[in-house]
C-alpha cells in the first residue's frame, strides 16, 4: 500500500485541533476502523501524527474522512482550503516563510514539484505547468495513494505556497479526479501578482 509522510498532515490536524478543539477531534477520531485508530493517539492535538514518519495512506484517507463526515459537503472544500493553509503557514513560519517570499516563484516550485512531491508520497508523479504568469495547471498521475480529500489538500496546499511567494487571490479548480484507482488528476490554478 502507498505511504504518506506524516509532514504532509500533521499541522493541518493540529490547526483543526484548535480551532475545532481536542474534544471534536477526539470525536471524529473515535469513528475510526479499529485497525486505523490503534494507529493513533486519539488524545494528542496531532493525532500522534510524527512529521517525518511514513504512514500507510490507508491511515491518513481514514482521518481525513472522519474529520470532515461532519459536515456538509459545501464546508468540506472551505475546511480543506483553511487548514491546507494554516498547515503551510505553520510549517513556514519565521525565517522559512522568508526565504520562501524572496527566492520561491511559481515557476522554481512547479520545477520542482516532483522531488517536492516525493518527499512526502512515495509514488505518483506529479507536474505543474506555468502557463502564463497568473495561470498553472498541476497534473497529478499514477498515484496509489489517491483519495478525493487528499487530492484536494495537495492542490490547496499548492495554492497556500503559492500565496507565500505573494501571490494574491490564488484559486484552483480542479478538472479532472478520477476517485479511486485515479490515473490523472488535473487543476488549473489562477493568481494575481
Amino acid at each position: 500500500m502507498a505511504k504518506i509522510k506524516g509532514a504532509a498532515i500533521r499541522e493541518m490536524v493540529r490547526w483543526y485541533a484548535r480551532t475545532y478543539g481536542i474534544d471534536t477531534l477526539t470525536r471524529a477520531a473515535k469513528t475510526l476502523p479499529p485497525e486505523v485508530a490503534g494507529q493513533l493517539d486519539l488524545q494528542d492535538d496531532a493525532l500522534g501524527i510524527i512529521a517525518s514518519t511514513w504512514y500507510d495512506a490507508r491511515v491518513v484517507h481514514a482521518m481525513l474522512d472522519s474529520i470532515v463526515e461532519p459536515y456538509p459537503a459545501g464546508d468540506r472544500h472551505a475546511l480543506i482550503r483553511t487548514a491546507a493553509r494554516e498547515g503551510v503557514r505553520t510549517s513556514m513560519g519565521g525565517v522559512y516563510k522568508f526565504v520562501i517570499g524572496q527566492i520561491v516563484t511559481p515557476g522554481f516550485y512547479a520545477r520542482n514539484i516532483q522531488r517536492l512531491w516525493r518527499m512526502l508520497h512515495d509514488g505518483g508523479s506529479r507536474e505543474i505547468v506555468v502557463v502564463k504568469e497568473g495561470l498553472a495547471v498541476s497534473r497529478t498521475w499514477d498515484w496509489p495513494g489517491h483519495h478525493p480529500l487528499l487530492c484536494e489538500t495537495a492542490i490547496e496546499t499548492m495554492c497556500a505556497i503559492f500565496e507565500l511567494t505573494g501571490k494574491k487571490d490564488v484559486v484552483a479548480r480542479r478538472t479532472q479526479c478520477v476517485s479511486h484507482g485515479a490515473t490523472e488528476c488535473v487543476a488549473e490554478v489562477r493568481w494575481h501578482s
